[in-house]
């Protein structure tokens, strides 16, 4: 996408841990901005990423909710910014990386705990 004869790069951040939990926060829908340290903070509420300043800022859209499932492959949100996140080689960049890392540390999960273990249950009929 092209705006204002900048290029914008979107990214869909999924789960890549094969843990199965349950998400208790996760990041907000609105424009990030990504420190020189590589840490992320929530900049300003909004759902339009035309008001991004530059590279150091992203428009999130949360896609995973708090008291939905963490697991491989599940959808944690979708990220658009002000210039490229791959390479000519399409490799990821340094700072989308650093995006990805920023976002992911705001998750918080718990680990999904079965009241009824399913496995004794199927070793006791045998």
């Amino acid at each position: 996408m092209r705006h204002g004869g900048q290029l914008d790069a979107q990214l869909i951040i999924s789960e890549t841990s094969p843990d199965v939990e349950i998400f208790t926060s996760t990041p907000r829908t609105g424009v990030w901005r990504l420190h020189e340290e590589g840490g992320v903070s929530f900049a300003r509420p909004g759902n339009d990423w035309a008001t991004l300043l530059n590279e150091s800022e992203a428009f999130y859209m949360r896609v995973a909710a708090p008291g939905e499932i963490r697991c491989a492959g599940a959808q944690l949100g979708v990220l658009v910014t002000r210039g490229h996140l791959q390479t000519e080689d399409y490799q990821l960049t340094e700072r989308c990386r650093r995006w990805i890392f920023g976002l992911k540390a705001q998750l918080r999960s718990i680990p999904l705990v079965s009241t009824n273990p399913m496995v004794s249950r199927l070793v006791a009929r045998a």
